[in-house]
C-alpha cells in the first residue's frame, strides 16, 4: 500500500485504470488515452491517488480530490456540492473516487485494506465530510464503511453510468457544533429516493418496500408472502427514478438484476425495438442467467418510479442458502422469459 508520488507509480495506476475501467468495463472510451493504454483526468493533476500492488502489479487504487485545493465542475454536479460549498469550510471536505480492485483480488480484503491506508491522510487534513458514489448493487456494501445515499437524484453520464451519490461524516455531526448548517442536517436524514436496509434499518428499509410494492405482486415477485420478499430483497436497493434516468447501458458488465416496483421503464435494443416494463418485470438479468454483458439500454419513462437493484450476492446464493426461496424464483423467472418468447413470436408472426 502507498501513495503514487513519481511519474512511474502513477502512470501505473493510470493503465491500472485502463484496463479495469475501459477494456474490462467498456467505459470512459472517449476521454481515454488509447495510444499509451492510460485513463486519466484533470482531478488526476490535483490529487491525492493511493494505490496497492502485488508483485509489481497495481491490484487496486483510488483518488481523492481536497477541497481546499478546489473541486472540478464536473464533481460539484455529480455530488451536488453546491449547498455543502456554500456552507460548510471547503477544506474539510474531501471526494473520494476511481476507487477500484483488480478482478482477480475482489471478495477479498485488499478494498479493507486500502481504505485504511488513507485514514492517516483524512485526518491530517482534518477532513469532516467525504463524498464517494456507488452502482446501484452496491449501496448497501458501502453503507458498512459509513458512506449514506444522501442526494435528491442519483447522476448519470456516459463515462459513469448511473451512480448514487454517498457521503461519510467520519467524526460524526457533532464535529459541526450544536448547530450544523441545513445542507448536514438534510444529509443525516438521507436521501429521499434511495432506501436499504443497512443505513435505514430493517424496519423502516421492509415498509418503504411493502408500502412500494403494495398488495398487487405480479412478475418476479408473483404469490411470495412477505417473509419471501423480506429475504429476496435484504440486501438490495429501493430507488425512486426520475423521467429520463438511463439505467442500464448495452454492454455493462455488473451482474445483478433489477425488478420494476412501480412505474414504467423502456429497454432499447440497438436495432431500435423497444419493450415496456411494468411492475414486476425483472431487467438486467443477463448478467445473472447468462453471465454476459447488459444487453440493452434502460430508461425510465414514467417519473418517481421505483426500482430495486437486487444483491447479486443473494441472488446467486440462494439455491444454497434459501432453496425453497430459490425455487420460487426460478419458476418465476420460467414463467416471465416464456410469456416474452410467446409474445415475440406473435410479433414475429
Amino acid at each position: 500500500m502507498g501513495v503514487a508520488t513519481t511519474a512511474d507509480q502513477r502512470e501505473a495506476v493510470f493503465r491500472f485504470w485502463y484496463s479495469v475501467y475501459v477494456e474490462e468495463m467498456g467505459r470512459y472510451r472517449k476521454i481515454a488515452d488509447h495510444a499509451n493504454r492510460q485513463l486519466r483526468g484533470p482531478e488526476d493533476d490535483r490529487s491525492r491517488i493511493f494505490y496497492a500492488e502485488d508483485d509489481g502489479q497495481v491490484i487496486a487504487a483510488c483518488r481523492f480530490s481536497w477541497g481546499a485545493e478546489g473541486f472540478s465542475d464536473r464533481q460539484i454536479e455529480q455530488y451536488q456540492l453546491e449547498p455543502f460549498l456554500r456552507e460548510v469550510p471547503h477544506e474539510v471536505m474531501l471526494v473520494g473516487e476511481r476507487t477500484m480492485v483488480a478482478a482477480a483480488h475482489r471478495g477479498g480484503s485488499v478494498y479493507v485494506d486500502l481504505a485504511y491506508s488513507t485514514t492517516p491522510m483524512a485526518e491530517e487534513l482534518g477532513i469532516l465530510l467525504s463524498f464517494g458514489a456507488s452502482e446501484p448493487h452496491l449501496v448497501s456494501y458501502y453503507a458498512q464503511f459509513g458512506q449514506r445515499p444522501y442526494a435528491a437524484r442519483q447522476y448519470f453520464s456516459e463515462e459513469s453510468g448511473y451512480i448514487i451519490p454517498t457521503l461519510a461524516i467520519p467524526k460524526g455531526v457533532d464535529a459541526f457544533g450544536d448547530d450544523p448548517p441545513a445542507c448536514i442536517r438534510d444529509a443525516i436524514v438521507g436521501s429521499p429516493t434511495v432506501r436499504n436496509a443497512v443505513t435505514d434499518g430493517d424496519e423502516q428499509y421492509v415498509a418503504a418496500l411493502q408500502d412500494a410494492i403494495g398488495t398487487t405482486r405480479p412478475g418476479l415477485i408473483a404469490g411470495m408472502t412477505d417473509d419471501e420478499i423480506r429475504r429476496l430483497t435484504a440486501r438490495g436497493t429501493l430507488i425512486t427514478c426520475a423521467s429520463g434516468d438511463q439505467i442500464l447501458r448495452k454492454g455493462g458488465t455488473a451482474r445483478n438484476p433489477f425488478l420494476v416496483v412501480s412505474g414504467r421503464l423502456e429497454a432499447r435494443r440497438a436495432n431500435g425495438d423497444t419493450t415496456m416494463l411494468g411492475a414486476g418485470d425483472l431487467f438486467g438479468e443477463s448478467g445473472w442467467l447468462g453471465e454476459e454483458r447488459r444487453q440493452n439500454d434502460v430508461f425510465v419513462v414514467e417519473d418517481s418510479s421505483r426500482i430495486l437493484a437486487l444483491s447479486d450476492g443473494v441472488v446467486r446464493k440462494m439455491s444454497e442458502a434459501d432453496p425453497s426461496l430459490a425455487a420460487r424464483v426460478h419458476s418465476n423467472v420460467s414463467s416471465m422469459l416464456w410469456s416474452r418468447l410467446r409474445d415475440a413470436d406473435r410479433l414475429t408472426g
